[in-house]
């Protein structure tokens, strides 16, 4: 594993990238999925039910939820996904 994602927990962030090499098998083994890569067809290659289907396992992983407004927030990326998962995992663990 790299060194941490500045911003947000490395082990997240880490298994974040985990499901999304698991559900985009096009991806090289090698690429890098900067935080700044888009989820869809111009960056990482997911589809909009690819999408929906890496929401739903970080769902069900990290045990947090996404709000249906994050699908509405234009161009996802890497990056977005990750803050979301560690934002409701800080706030899971608050309560």
């Amino acid at each position: 594993m790299g060194p941490p994602t500045p911003g947000h927990d490395a082990d997240i962030g880490h298994a974040v990238r985990q499901l999304i090499r698991r559900l985009a098998p096009a991806l090289r083994a090698e690429s890098q999925l900067a935080d700044d890569l888009p989820l869809a067809q111009d960056g990482v290659g997911l589809d909009s039910l690819g999408i929906i289907d890496l929401l739903l396992a970080c769902e069900s992983v990290f045990e947090i939820e996404f709000p249906v407004e994050f699908l509405n927030d234009g161009q996802l990326t890497v990056g977005d996904v990750i803050a979301h998962v560690d934002r409701a995992r800080a706030g899971s663990e608050a309560q």
